[in-house]
């Protein structure tokens, strides 16, 4: 009998430690938002851009441009390693290696494809730091955790409006 009351206490004493863990763990990081639409405007290298996008934790961008009138009608289509450039009736793809990594649409690329990959940290005052080709990157998100603004020192500082997630 004395054998059986062990065995019990024994088989306790392992679900509890089971079922509540061991405690103190580490936080999960948040998460976050890889498939979301947004407008956006962008200084990079002395120069404002603005735009819409697409991004999905698949890997397909799209950044359509607006603004400045000389780049207006540009659209940026990457999606299995390939990447389109159109405007109006004119197109040309190719592989995504062949495009500068300083590039403001390789910045945003690889910006959005740090986020469905999770290769980021997240801080204690609601920041996420990504350390891209180009330097090192604050992105500031909102409550949903979807992008609001981007900074990376010497490069670009992006600005994200009417963000919304997609697929849901």
């Amino acid at each position: 009998m004395a054998k059986i009351v062990k065995l019990l206490c024994v088989f306790f004493a392992t679900l509890t430690v089971l079922l509540c863990g061991c405690g103190g763990g580490e936080k999960e990081k948040p998460e976050l938002c890889a498939d979301f639409k947004a407008n956006f405007s962008a200084d990079f290298k002395g120069l404002t851009v603005e735009g819409s996008l697409n991004t999905t934790r698949q890997g397909v961008c799209v950044i359509d441009v607006s603004s400045p009138e000389t780049l207006g009608g540009l659209q940026v289509r990457y999606k299995s390693g390939e990447v389109a450039l159109s405007r109006g009736a004119v197109q040309a793809t190719a592989d995504e290696g062949y495009l500068p990594e300083s590039g403001l649409p390789q910045v945003l690329r690889e910006l959005f494809t740090s986020i469905a990959a999770k290769d980021y940290s997240a801080g204690e005052d609601g920041a996420f730091t990504f350390s891209l080709s180009c330097g090192d990157c604050k992105l500031t998100a909102d409550s949903e955790l979807l992008p609001q603004t981007a900074e990376i020192p010497g490069c670009c500082t992006v600005q994200f409006t009417d963000c919304e997630k997609i697929g849901e």
